[in-house]
């Protein structure tokens, strides 16, 4: 993983075999790739991931800690986004408020 210089092609690397090990049922070493990737660039699609691999080991507790963690991740990106609208979009509306047409 060290030929990696950017942590987010790090992490994404370390989610595609995580995802090839909850193809093979290896839910244990799953997890732990996307415990090293979320350690990197932490995401809700890590979280979400490490959660269901927890699920196929029957580890329900700290499966639905990772969900709850994923589901955070989600609301912050949407207030982000929101905030990032709601600025375009007063922003704009004050450009157009000082246009005068005659």
């Amino acid at each position: 993983m060290s030929s990696f210089s950017d942590p987010n092609e790090q992490a994404l690397a370390l989610k595609s075999e995580g995802n090839e090990l909850i193809k093979e049922c290896k839910y244990g070493q799953a997890a732990s790739k996307y415990t090293e990737a979320i350690a990197l660039c932490p995401s809700a699609v890590l979280y979400s991931n490490r959660a269901q691999a927890y699920i196929k080991m029957e580890s329900y507790g700290v499966a639905i800690q990772d969900a709850d963690e994923a589901i955070r991740y989600v609301i912050q990106s949407f207030y982000y986004r929101n905030n990032t609208i709601s600025f375009h979009f007063y922003y704009l509306k004050s450009l157009f408020n000082e246009v005068s047409i005659f």
